[in-house]
């Protein structure tokens, strides 16, 4: 069985969900990196002294400032890669279309952030942040465009990439008979 993608493609269903396995798979990672092993006081025991080792003669400061940006740059990078295997899936499905699909993608990583800072908004070691799901919405947000610009700019490549190629418009138009 298959479903339609487009009016020249279709996408075996155990491909797709494999996607959403995957997809799926990186939600649960991402809920773990959440929990409270994961807490500031946990990490910076690891990154501190790493910094320090990496730079002999760090200042405190600098060297909490390094630990922020990598924590702030793992929530981009989470949320980013959450959101793209989220719009894979959907774009594999064929439904929604590509533009509702990605606007998709983005309001369920944005969903999931929530979900998560408030989860650790109960935890003692945790805080829960609303600044930090507007930064895991910008990563899924600027991920999910990075990808339709790849998807459309480079069609073979995102093939490659198991990313559907984008709607041939003027071949949709000429079976359904619209015009341009």
């Amino acid at each position: 069985m298959t479903t339609s993608l487009d009016t020249t493609t279709a996408v075996p269903t155990p491909r797709i969900a494999l996607a959403w396995g995957l997809a799926a798979l990186w939600a649960l990672l991402v809920w773990g990196l959440g929990g409270e092993d994961l807490s500031l006081d946990s990490t910076s025991r690891i990154l501190g002294p790493l910094f320090r080792f990496l730079f002999p003669g760090i200042s405190e400061a600098t060297n909490e400032q390094l630990q922020w940006a990598v924590r702030k740059t793992a929530h981009l990078m989470e949320y980013g890669l959450l959101a793209v295997l989220v719009l894979r899936a959907l774009w594999l499905g064929g439904r929604p279309g590509p533009t509702a699909a990605a606007w998709c993608a983005v309001a369920i990583a944005a969903a999931f952030a929530a979900a998560d800072e408030t989860r650790q908004s109960w935890s003692a070691a945790r805080l829960g942040s609303a600044w930090d799901v507007l930064l895991d919405t910008a990563g899924a947000a600027l991920a999910v465009a990075a990808v339709a610009f790849a998807r459309e700019r480079w069609p073979r490549m995102s093939g490659r990439l198991g990313i559907p190629a984008p709607l041939d418009r003027t071949a949709a138009n000429d079976a359904t008979g619209d015009p341009e």
